[in-house]
């Protein structure tokens, strides 16, 4: 109960609290500039870290510790601040005593251990004073009290939460530094435990700020053996030591933000100078860190302090506080009855064990089974494709963004933007996700290597069967890391056989067909329960620092290359045309022999059939060859000539066609009339 100068100032010499501030104000400074200087400590040894590693693991185990050690220095602080406020008090009380009828006495001087004093003004009435004298008041108290105090330290720690913040650590292993830090929080932490004992063992009348100072020194204790716990547990494989070793500054950070708030109400609040100041370090989520734990205890103690709300009185809490264990124990055999419900999405499979035997693989959909431990249902994929490359770096193979943070990246994924980095082929950079690869070659008649830099990935999936969601659960431990080894293996077995000029010249389809079949042949013998899909071969092609000269050496190959196509074309091509010179000549000799030897066959023909017709017709046929010949010379190209016997008489004369003759142009023909 705090206590009012005005009403019980007599009380001041009788209560412990005032009697023994005195001696504790040397103690409070002592464990404040400790925790102050160990926290400076810390937080530089966290910049100078920084400085060299970003990504190092002691930045948030240095900033952590440091915002707690503020923390507790913060509240000591506090507790110093108001046992000053104490003595004061217990100085002026004599001093009243002494000189009643001075009412304006100054006081004395104070201890050489407090460096702070202050002077307390007589008890002013409210209603002699106007607004404005009211604003200024308030104003002087608020510089008075300890509200800028903490808000300032918790503004800096939480500042130092957040700078040490990051959840993207990279694995580590544990050495002999990790196991010297722990020793030394253990250390640390046995300590402060001594002294929280010792604070708990004060009565309360005695010093009422020890069980929350105490208190705070259970969240610092808390900090550190969670810190133990992590450096000791931190291992190569497992992420959730650097995960709690994050997580552990949300105590610190909710305790302060609690702190923050109670400062910033408490400023309005009555102010009365002659009124025992009320600690601000109390701190309901601090408090709670007690065994047995009672968060409703606490909670209503708060409620009724504040606002004088009893709970106890009300019927209805007290029926849930009585009904609330069988409630409870009845809530979790039902969630327990629940767990054997199970449902499975669409891309998912699910091995249900019962007793710890595998018995089938259901299908997607809701389905119920014995509750755990009993029987459980194991997720296998369903059609999820994977892909695997032959990278062996941190970053995933799908980042298509800018290492550096700093790059402005407008403009990425759109037509008239980058392009991202996966796209770049060119032979004289180095691609994150490709790995070297040991080929042989033949150098001077001497066997030798070349090292080769490629891009193969492998894209899979878990079969379809059951059998195969089976031994992807019970056979593999790792799928992608199976994957990743056997491509490996068999990169290595597949170019060693190969020279450098045979990987880059051979045809992908047959080279990506053979390794494919090599890994699924590999993977059902391992029994892994994997289908390979497909392999890409995204890049072969020598190292960034032998690019320039390989590609020297591919020019003069190609160089050569075309002369002697070009004069393989010139011979194929001279080749040809003597070819078809030759055949044209055979052909017109063979067509013109042909031609004199049809010409002499129907001399031959026309030659028997005149023979034969003389010796059947004797002088007729003389008569009428005579007579063709003779048309024949005489007749020219315009119009033939028609020789008619003129011994033939008028009855037997031949009719003429004229439309085969053609009257010349300089001949007139006049028609002539006989008569009958």
């Amino acid at each position: 109960m705090r206590l009012d100068l005005t009403k019980h100032a007599e009380q001041i010499g009788i209560l412990p609290r005032f009697q023994l501030a005195k001696k504790r104000l040397p103690s409070l400074l002592l464990i404040t500039r400790v925790c102050v200087y160990a926290a400076v400590i810390l937080s530089l040894l966290a910049i100078f870290i920084r400085v060299f590693n970003a990504s190092s693991l002691w930045i948030p185990l240095l900033c952590n510790n440091s915002a707690v050690l503020l923390l507790l220095a913060m509240v000591t602080k506090l507790a110093y601040h108001l046992d000053i406020w104490r003595v004061q008090a217990i100085d002026k009380t004599e001093n009243d005593k002494h000189d009643k009828h001075d009412k304006h006495d100054k006081h004395d001087k104070h201890d050489k251990n407090i460096n702070k004093s202050s002077t307390f003004s007589n008890q002013i009435q409210q209603s002699k004073f106007n607004s404005l004298y009211s604003i200024k008041t308030n104003i002087f108290y608020l510089i008075k009290t300890d509200v800028p105090l903490v808000i300032g330290l918790s503004s800096l720690i939480l500042c130092i939460l957040y700078w040490g913040w990051d959840f993207y650590l990279p694995a580590a292993s544990s050495g002999k530094l990790n196991y010297a830090a722990a020793v030394l929080f253990v250390i640390t932490a046995f300590s402060f435990l001594v002294i929280e004992r010792y604070l708990f063992s004060l009565p309360k009348k005695q010093w009422p700020e020890a069980f929350m100072i105490g208190f705070v020194i259970r969240i610092v204790i808390a900090v550190q053996l969670l810190t133990v716990i992590s450096l000791i547990s931190i291992d190569s494989d497992s992420l959730w030591p650097l995960c709690l070793l994050v997580i552990i500054g949300c105590l610190p950070a909710i305790v302060t933000f609690e702190l923050v708030i109670r400062s910033i109400l408490s400023f309005f609040t009555p102010k009365r100078e002659m009124l025992e100041p009320k600690f601000l370090g109390n701190s309901l989520i601090a408090s709670m860190l007690d065994w047995p734990p009672q968060p409703f205890k606490q909670i209503q103690s708060e409620l009724q302090s504040h606002l004088g709300i009893d709970l106890q009185q009300v019927w209805a809490f007290t029926f849930l506080r009585k009904a609330f264990l069988p409630i409870f124990c009845l809530m979790i055999f039902v969630g327990w009855l629940l767990s054997g419900i199970s449902v499975i999405p669409l891309n998912e499979r699910g091995i249900y064990e019962r007793f710890g035997e595998p018995v089938k693989v259901l299908k997607s959909g809701l389905h119920l089974g014995l509750p755990w431990p009993f029987g459980r249902i194991i997720a296998v994929e369903y059609g999820i494709i994977h892909e695997v490359s032959t990278s062996n770096g941190n970053k995933t193979k799908n980042n298509l963004l800018p290492d550096n943070e700093n790059t402005d990246i407008t403009g990425w994924g759109t037509t008239e933007g980058r392009a991202p980095e996966s796209a770049n082929r060119l032979w004289d950079s180095t691609h994150r996700n490709e790995k070297s690869q040991i080929i042989a070659s033949l150098i001077n008649q001497k066997q030798s290597f070349h090292i080769l830099n490629m891009d193969v990935r492998v894209i899979y999936r878990i079969g379809f069967n059951d059998q195969d969601a089976l031994n992807s659960i019970y056979n593999t431990n790792d799928i992608s890391t199976l994957v990743q080894s056997t491509l490996d293996r068999i990169l290595v077995h597949e170019f060693a056989s190969r020279t450098l000029d045979e990987a880059l010249v051979e045809h992908r389809d047959i080279l990506t067909s053979d390794i494919k079949m090599l890994m699924q042949h590999n993977l059902d013998q391992l029994v892994s329960g994997v289908e390979v899909l497909a392999v890409v071969i995204e890049a072969i092609h020598p190292p960034a620092g032998a690019a320039n000269a390989y590609h020297a050496v591919q020019a003069a190959q190609i160089t050569t290359q075309v002369l002697i196509s070009k004069e393989k074309a010139n011979a194929i091509q001279d080749k040809s045309d003597a070819y078809i010179k030759t055949t044209e000549l055979t052909n017109s000799a063979t067509g013109f022999a042909k031609e004199t030897l049809a010409q002499a066959e129907a001399d031959s023909i026309r030659f028997n059939t005149e023979k034969l017709a003389w010796l059947n017709t004797n002088q007729a046929f003389l008569l009428e060859y005579y007579l063709s010949q003779l048309s024949l010379a005489l007749s020219t190209n315009s119009s033939p000539l028609l020789i008619i016997d003129h011994r033939l008489d008028a009855d037997n004369m031949p009719t003429i066609d004229w439309r085969n003759y053609i009257t010349p142009d300089n001949v007139k023909i006049k028609a002539t009339n006989t008569g009958d």
